[in-house]
This record gives C-alpha cells, structure tokens and sequence, in this order.
C-alpha cells in the first residue's frame, strides 16, 4: 500500500484536464488582472494592481486596487510596467515600494513614518507634537475672524465660486489613481485643499513610527475645535449679531464638510482580502491592510465616531432641505430663522432646498471615489447628472454664477472622461497605473506627457479661481460702499426733511398761536 499526496498549485493557477487525460496547473482565466509566467510560477499583475494569497491554507489568490504609490512595478514588454507576484515571498511584500510591506504594502518600515497629510512614508528624525496645539490655535483664530467678519457684513461663501471650492477640495480624490507620474502635481492641490479645510497645508512627519490610523485620528482635530469655538461664540456673542454670524458659520461649514466625509468614509473601508491565516480572508482597513478592521480597540473606536459623524451629515442634508422647503412663522430672535435666512441667501425663490443638493453631491460623489477606488464611470456621472440639473434649475440669483457652476462641473467631467479614455493613456504614458517603477527606486516615477497634459487641465481652475475671487471682493467691497453712501445720503435727506419739517411745524404753531389771540382779541 502506498498513499499520494497532491499538492495544491501555486495561487494563480488552477487544476485542469487537458486531452490526454493528464491533469495540470494551468493559469486562471478568471482574473482579467492576472497573467502567469510559467518559467518561474511567478505572476505578472496589471499596472496599479495588488496580489494577495491565502497560500499555504490553499491556492486561492485575489487582486485589488493598491492604494497611490503604495505599489511597484517592473519593465515588461513593449516598455509596460507590470507588478510581479513572487511564489517565493510567503508575506507578498516584493511587489511593495521599497518603504512598505503588509496587506495592500500598507505599513510603513525602515524606519519611515506616515506624515501628517500624505499618505506616503517618510523619514521621521524628530518628533514635532508641538504642531499640534499650532493647528489648534490657527484653527481658533480663523474660525474666529470668519465668525467676527460675517457678522458685521453678513459674510457667506459666494454661492458662484462654491463650485471651485467642490472642485478644489474633491479633485484631488477623483485623481488619486492618476498616473503615479501624476504624484507630485496633484499634492500642490491637496496641500492648497488642506488650507481651505483648515488642516496642515504642507505634509511632514509628526513623530517617529507614526501610523495612518493616528494620522487619520489627527484629522478629527480641525473639525472638533471649530465646533468648540462655533458652540462658545454663539453663548457669548451678544443677540443683535446672532442673524449675521450664522452665515459665517455656514462657511465653515463648507469649508470642513469634503474632507471631513472622506475622513470618515476613509475609516470604513474594509475589502476583504486574503491572508495566510484563513481561507475566507479578513476585512482589513484599505489605508493600511495589517490593519484588521474592527479588530482592535483604535480601529473600532475611530470607526464608531466615523459612522456618527455621517449620521449626523446624513441628518444636516435632511434637514437644511426640510428647513428651506418649509414655510415657518418667523420670530426674530430664534436661531431657527437665523439658520434659514442664511441658507436660503443668493438663491432664487422656490429654489433655495438646492444646497442641500449641493451637498448631497458631495457626500455621494466622495462615497464612491472612497469605496470603488480607481473607477471613474460612475463619478462621471453623477457630474453629469449634476451638471444637467443645475443647467435646467438655474438655482442663483445671479446668471454668472450659474455660469460659473456649470463651466467647473462640466470641467471636473473633462478630466475625468480624459481618464477613463484608454487610447490616450496609453498613447501618452507607457506606465498608466499608480504603481511606481522600480527602476525610481524610493523616488516617484518621473513626469510623462500624460503628466504634462493633465497638469496644466487640473489647476486651470485654481488659476481661474484667483482673479475671479479678486473680483469677487473688490465688487463686495464696491457694493458695500455704495450702500454706505446711499445710507448716508438717505439720512441726510431724512435730517434734512425732518428739519424742515421742524421749522414748518414750529411756523405753524406760531401762526396759530397768533390766530389764537385774534380770535380772543375779537371776542
């Protein structure tokens, strides 16, 4: 008597009987991301791509999107840059950048810490907590100047430059997995993003060993000391400033809102991906796959805040749509009215429940760019639909702010489409993934035409946003003075009448007074 073994083939590779009755290892065709090398077992990975196996517990292998730059990838044919899977390599950490290994290559190793705004591993020699209660008090100071501002003009973001400042803020998420030639161009407009959402507009390493997890913890501070300063000010301002500091309010609001929704969502996505330990896999956090999701106190502690603070952005579109599309008695001292009035300004009459799309958009546009990473098809349409709707609403009050709206939007659709366009990719970049090359070594993949091109289309309406924000205050500041001037020549025109009026009243008096005494005189 005598026993068989039969090994299981190497992950990628699947039993089949072929003609002659002989059975074999032979590539799955299931995995379009997957092509084998039969010389070593070894498997080639499409460009952006990460391979994870379940090997020893059995041969089952799944690929899924590597986050930006997270990745390598090697010289293939026809100059294509190709991730490669090792047979050999029990932990999968060959097909990471030389700074990372793990699940999806999201830890961080020799010595390399995570910064505070990027994602990417840098050297860390000094801790810098201090710039922590800095971020704190910057944070303080604006939110109070906003506040102070808007309550002496009744100072709101423009509704005509709020699709800028959606572009702006969002683009930096839709382009993610650009090229990684792409790296570099798109994290001037992070940094400038981060400003506007009063967060650390530079990346740099806040301590030693530091990890996503922290850092994305880190993010939740911004948002937490605005709500702090918002909640005091409001006890202390006195009453009569209360209508206008509403509106600054809402600008904060809108400056806060993207990448607080990203945070969070950010928190919640946990693919299940293999590991060495079961055959089903494990849910592990996208931003850092040695991290089990829910498995350990930080990540399920982080999470909870995360899914209530979406419950209560989820419930904040409900009810601005419900506080504009319903009729109220007005009472002049509720914080109610102050909250609508401030809602409801530059928008059209029977139009004003259109912020609350303005936000919906945002929360569903980033929805999808955090949880079906890399697809672009369904982000271009929900622009269109977006794009559609404000073209046939016209919701502001002034058409060049409609104009203004619908040129971003339609622009955001053209970088995207550009994207999505595979004979333009491969005609302009031999490497379209976000992979990096490995011949870059730890340095990003170096500029591409396709670099140059999308380059000069993405920051075309920062650019823009510039003078046209210019023009914004200087007219802001042209209508104030007029106003000024038409109040000052109304009182002088009021002065001026109730002083005639005082001496017509005071020639009356006298003339009656003199007809008075005729008549006594007469009798």
């Amino acid at each position: 008597n005598f026993s068989v073994t039969v090994d299981p083939c190497y992950p990628g590779y699947e039993l089949k009987l072929f003609q002659n009755n002989r059975y074999q290892c032979s590539c799955m065709d299931s995995n379009p991301d997957i092509t084998c090398d039969q010389a070593s077992n070894n498997l080639f990975l499409r460009n952006g791509q990460w391979a994870g196996a379940s090997y020893p517990v059995d041969a089952y292998i799944q690929t899924y999107i590597c986050p930006a730059s997270y990745c390598i990838c090697k010289a293939g044919k026809d100059n294509s840059c190709i991730g490669v899977f090792s047979q050999n390599d029990t932990e999968n950490n060959k097909q990471c950048h030389p700074t990372r290994k793990g699940i999806l290559c999201g830890q961080c190793i020799n010595g390399t810490a995570v910064g505070v705004l990027r994602r990417n591993c840098r050297t860390c020699e000094h801790e810098t907590f201090y710039a922590l209660p800095l971020i704190v008090l910057w944070d303080v100071a604006i939110t109070l100047l906003i506040m102070l501002v808007s309550s002496r003009v009744k100072f709101t973001f423009p509704p005509g430059l709020r699709g800028l400042l959606f572009y702006i803020q969002t683009v930096y998420y839709a382009t993610e997995f650009f090229p990684a030639s792409f790296w570099d161009a798109r994290q001037y407009m992070l940094d400038f993003s981060s400003a506007l959402s009063l967060y650390f507009p530079w990346d740099f390493c806040l301590y030693p060993k530091a990890t996503s997890l922290q850092m994305s913890a880190a993010q939740f501070l911004s948002p937490a000391t605005v709500l702090v300063v918002i909640v005091v000010t409001l006890k202390v301002i006195k009453r009569s400033h209360l209508r206008n500091t509403w509106h600054g309010i809402l600008t904060l609001i809108l400056l806060l809102y993207p990448s607080l929704v990203h945070n969070c969502m950010s928190l919640l996505h946990c693919p299940i991906l293999p590991d060495n330990t079961t055959s089903q896999g494990s849910m592990r956090w996208f931003i850092d796959g040695t991290v089990k999701c829910y498995g350990d106190w930080s990540h399920t502690l982080l999470a909870v805040i995360a899914i209530l603070v979406l419950t209560v952005l989820a419930a904040w579109i409900l009810l601005i749509l419900m506080l504009t599309i319903c009729d109220r008695v007005h009472n002049e001292s509720n914080h109610l009215d102050y909250v609508v009035e401030a809602l409801k300004a530059s928008y059209k009459k029977n139009y004003e429940w259109w912020i609350s799309v303005e936000f919906l958009r945002q929360f569903v546009l980033i929805a999808f760019l955090v949880f079906y990473p890399g697809r672009t098809v369904i982000p271009i349409y929900i622009l269109i639909f977006a794009t559609t709707a404000h073209a046939f609403v016209m919701p502001y009050t002034a058409w060049w702010q409609n104009l203004i709206e619908m040129a971003v939007l339609a622009h955001y659709i053209a970088i995207l489409l550009l994207r999505s366009t595979r004979s333009i990719v491969t005609y302009l970049s031999t490497c379209p993934g976000t992979s990096i090359p490995d011949s870059q070594g730890t340095r990003l993949a170096e500029p591409d035409k396709l670099t140059q091109f999308f380059s000069a289309i993405l920051f075309f309406p920062l650019v823009a946003a510039m003078p046209m924000g210019l023009a914004w205050v200087i007219f802001r500041r042209i209508i104030h003075q007029r106003n000024r001037s038409s109040k000052a020549e109304t009182t002088d025109e009021l002065d001026d009448f109730s002083r005639r009026y005082s001496q017509d009243r005071n020639t009356t008096e006298y003339y009656v007074k003199l007809f008075d005494e005729d008549i006594g005189e007469m009798q």
